[in-house]
């Protein structure tokens, strides 16, 4: 499976009708080339599509014999909506995790200096649960689950978010919007 790809899907993006598509703010522009340069290399022309608030990026390259339907089929089901599946879960590694952070997560401030860290993945405790195992794993350092709207997301203490974000900069470059954000010493 292409892990590049599936890190694409997991945060910001979909695949719908053969198409990938994901969307951003303007202030994230480098981030999402560094994103598609990772994952489709030099050859592919990327068309980004600017608007007003946000940029997206949408490009019809997959066809159902490609991995752009197995990371589909695998990662959203019948249900049509993302599941974090046992298969999926066990695919991800640090650059994905990292990517997930990036899209899905931010540095929530408790009383300075500390912060709590928040992936918001708004699934099942079954589904939150595996990334929290996995992320352990990987990383080492343990989120806690939090319920949010009856589904549940997985935070960290200033303490864990201090290990897991340095950890998280080895994967992904130096981007002045995130360094600032969601990169940022704590």
């Amino acid at each position: 499976m292409n892990k590049n790809l599936l890190a694409l899907v997991l945060g910001k993006g979909t695949i719908v009708n053969g198409k990938l598509i994901i969307t951003h703010k303007k202030e994230e522009k480098e981030y999402l080339e560094y994103k598609l340069e990772k994952a489709f290399k030099r050859g592919i022309s990327n068309h980004i599509e600017e608007t007003e608030e946000e940029i997206m990026f949408c490009k019809g390259i997959y066809n159902k014999l490609d991995q752009g339907s197995q990371i589909r089929k695998l990662l959203y089901g019948v249900m049509n909506h993302k599941y974090y599946s046992e298969t999926i879960v066990k695919e991800l590694d640090k650059y994905c995790i990292a990517i997930l952070y990036l899209d899905k997560g931010y540095l929530l401030p408790k009383k300075l200096p500390a912060y709590n860290c928040k992936i918001n993945t708004y699934c099942s405790k079954e589904e939150v649960e595996r990334l929290q195992e996995r992320i352990k794993e990987l990383y080492n350092v343990e989120f806690n689950i939090v319920r949010d709207r009856q589904k549940y997301s997985l935070r960290a203490g200033t303490q864990v978010a201090r290990k897991f974000i340095k950890q998280v900069k080895e994967e992904v470059p130096s981007l002045e919007y995130f360094n600032e954000t969601k990169l940022k010493e704590i």
